[in-house]
């Protein structure tokens, strides 16, 4: 799998610990094993990361610099389900600096990424503004457009459950 993020970044955060070490269908049986909901292969799938929730909540339990391969992230989660979409919001200006942000975008952009980067408008406390509203009114236009039959939401609040409840009520997973 491919990594992404900086060489100067130290230790690889794994998709999914509990699966770490082993092979991808050893993962994928296991991950099928563990999984809340039975698996349909045939069930259409789309992805809605809050990529900054993601790697805030990472660094609060590794500490320290990590890398985390989304790409491989997502393949564990949708299980050998056919992917219609993944899609990753940010905001802009959460890295060092400018060209360090549209690098990043432009890596995941490059693995297959729908980048969705919404303006920071509280740049002194680096507070994310309008990338909650800007997900689930993507995630319900998508179910509407009956794009997906499964949505994995990967983020690290409950501003979602709105959203969720709307696709669940309209026949999603």
């Amino acid at each position: 799998p491919r990594m992404l993020g900086t060489q100067s970044q130290m230790r690889r955060l794994p998709a999914y610990s509990a699966v770490q070490g082993l092979s991808i269908a050893e993962k994928t049986a296991e991950v099928n094993d563990m999984a809340l909901v039975n698996v349909n292969n045939r069930d259409r799938t789309m992805v809605f990361m809050d990529i900054r929730n993601v790697i805030r909540s990472s660094r609060n339990e590794c500490g320290g610099k990590f890398k985390i391969d989304f790409e491989e992230m997502v393949n564990l989660l949708t299980n050998g389900r056919p992917l219609n979409g993944a899609y990753v919001f940010d905001s802009a200006g959460h890295m060092n600096n400018e060209e360090d942000s549209k690098k990043f975008h432009d890596c995941l952009r490059y693995n297959g990424f729908r980048v969705v980067v919404c303006d920071l408008s509280e740049p002194e406390s680096r507070n994310q503004k309008g990338v909650d509203v800007a997900m689930a009114c993507e995630m319900v236009r998508q179910a509407y457009n009956d794009s997906y039959d499964v949505a994995i939401v990967i983020s690290g609040d409950n501003d979602f459950v709105p959203a969720i409840e709307i696709e669940k009520n309209i026949g999603k997973k």
